[in-house]
């Protein structure tokens, strides 16, 4: 069986990287300078990125001149809202409401279950 060089790929890439690795080796403290310095001066942008940020759902999720738009329009000005009867369903726009979450630390399911079967025993007895 005849022999064929199969490292015509290889030896190339593997001399890259041993050149690569002798220069990293020899000057390691550019390698961590360097980066550093880019990394800071790159992300110092991020100081002044909360002075640019926008939360509106509506503006940054739906086009300008979009039909959505038009509609709320018509429907804010044809049907304005009556704060006397406030309902969260009937909001056009997402509004300044607040929900309350009430939990316990006792598990509220269990003692009314029991209350129930005490219940439905004490009906039984009499």
């Amino acid at each position: 069986m005849a022999k064929y060089r199969t490292d015509c790929i290889e030896k190339p890439i593997r001399m890259c990287f041993r050149i690569i690795g002798h220069f990293i080796g020899t000057h390691p403290w550019w390698f961590f300078i360097v980066p550093v310095i880019i990394s800071t001066a790159l992300g110092s942008g991020f100081y002044f990125l909360e002075n640019r940020t926008s939360n509106d759902i509506e503006k940054e999720f739906t086009p300008l001149e979009g039909p959505a738009k038009m509609e709320r329009t018509f429907i804010q000005e044809y049907f304005p809202q009556n704060q006397s009867m406030f309902s969260s369903l009937r909001l056009n726009t997402d509004g300044t409401y607040a929900c309350f979450i009430a939990t316990t630390k006792t598990n509220i399911l269990t003692i009314l279950l029991t209350h129930h079967k005490f219940l439905v025993l004490m009906s039984q007895i009499t």
